[in-house]
């Protein structure tokens, strides 16, 4: 693709509690491709389409919709305020500007039967071809169901590429293992033709290379998962942007890691499927909204420079454990002024009076007690600094 430059541009949006953001793929400066992820509760869709309003003017004329939707996982604070955006765009217009003719939207099963239950959205199976769905909607102006586009869902995600629609291995349905990050350099065309990809690699708590994965792919197998209400965090689609080489030796670069509410027993093997020490993470959104429970210590070893945190309005979201841990990171590994850890908004604990807190809020036990992991924390930080921190800080 010779003369073309990329960009991938991320806009967080703070839609309160919850996720939301928009990722472009400009090529010469418009917008090729666009991914919308998660939107947050209810009240958050007015946020998400005032953003998308400003995207519109910004890139003039170049924003036409969103190739892709992402719902990482069906948890409230993910997905009500982009299906409300979708519905009443809908109601409104009879139609939606945020949907094109060939959008995709990707998503676990695990849960989905509670979105059905209220009547708007539903999942039907396409006929007469295997392993491809559609995701159909109800409004008061059409008595039937109406086609609102394809639906890409459970571990059939694994090995899309959301920004141009296409799984690494070619065809829907068939999964292509891939057994590291290096080689996606080798399963991708788009990436040796010099185009950024932005990869699912894992949901449902499987990963791009384990063997087994094909054993999920099947009509029982989503619906037993759509009927459950456990283990949602760990259904939550884990996605990298990945950027082209411009050299063959240059190590692999991730543009963004991103993962829903995954947490620590998901992102383990995504570490372990990197493989090469020289590989670069750009920036990390931190997981399940800077839980204690995400973010494993061996995931800052790729030179990031970049923390992206969806602050909330509840559970001590982001946890005082992990901006401890990620402050001593920076405070010890960068010499300049910058800002390096970003909140879509001002965590809600740090507002609160003093008096005010409990151990929800701030948990100091996470890092200061000898429990297992405020001792894997100290250890890791006083591996990177030489001393240990919290001896001199505290």
């Amino acid at each position: 693709m010779a003369g073309q430059q990329y960009k991938v541009v991320s806009y967080f949006i703070n839609v309160g509690v919850g996720d939301g953001a928009i990722h472009l793929l400009l090529e010469n400066n418009h917008v090729s491709k666009a991914v919308l992820i998660d939107g947050g509760e209810v009240e958050a869709g007015a946020c998400t389409a005032f953003t998308i309003a400003a995207l519109h003017q910004k890139y003039q004329g170049s924003f036409t919709g969103f190739d892709a939707i992402a719902i990482t996982h069906w948890d409230g604070d993910h997905f009500r305020g982009t299906l409300k955006m979708l519905y009443e765009d809908i109601v409104q217009n009879g139609q939606t500007s945020y949907i094109k003719q060939t959008t995709k939207i990707y998503a676990p099963a695990t849960s989905f039967n509670k979105v059905q239950a209220e009547g708007k959205f539903r999942r039907v199976k396409v006929p007469n071809v295997d392993h491809q769905y559609e995701l159909q909607i109800k409004t008061p102006n059409h008595q039937d169901w109406q086609r609102l586009c394809e639906f890409v869902i459970s571990t059939y995600c694994i090995g899309y590429d959301l920004f141009s629609g296409i799984p690494l291995s070619g065809h829907h349905g068939t999964p292509k293992l891939i057994d590291s990050l290096g080689d996606v350099y080798t399963a991708s065309n788009l990436l040796q033709g010099g185009t950024p990809i932005f990869l699912c690699i894992g949901c449902e708590d499987f990963f791009i290379d384990w063997p087994d994965i094909e054993d999920t792919f099947n009509e029982n197998e989503i619906n037993r998962l759509a009927e459950t209400k456990k283990n949602m965090n760990a259904s939550s689609l884990m996605l990298i942007s990945i950027w082209p080489k411009a050299l063959p030796t240059d190590p692999p670069r991730i543009n963004l890691y991103t993962a829903g509410d995954a947490e620590e027993e998901q992102e383990e093997p995504f570490i372990e499927w990197i493989k090469n020490p020289n590989a670069v993470i750009d920036v990390i959104k931190p997981g399940h909204h800077g839980s204690a429970k995400a973010t494993p210590e061996r995931l800052l070893d790729y030179q990031t420079k970049i923390f992206l945190i969806s602050a909330g309005g509840r559970h001590g979201h982001p946890t005082l454990s992990l901006l401890f841990f990620l402050m001593s990171y920076i405070y010890y590994k960068f010499s300049d002024s910058k800002p390096h850890v970003f909140a879509t908004c001002c965590p809600y604990w740090m507002n609160k009076p003093r008096a005010l807190y409990n151990d929800v809020d701030v948990n100091l036990e996470n890092f200061l007690s000898y429990k297992k992991g405020a001792y894997q924390i100290k250890a890791v930080v006083q591996k990177l600094t030489g001393i240990n921190c919290v001896d001199v800080w505290f």
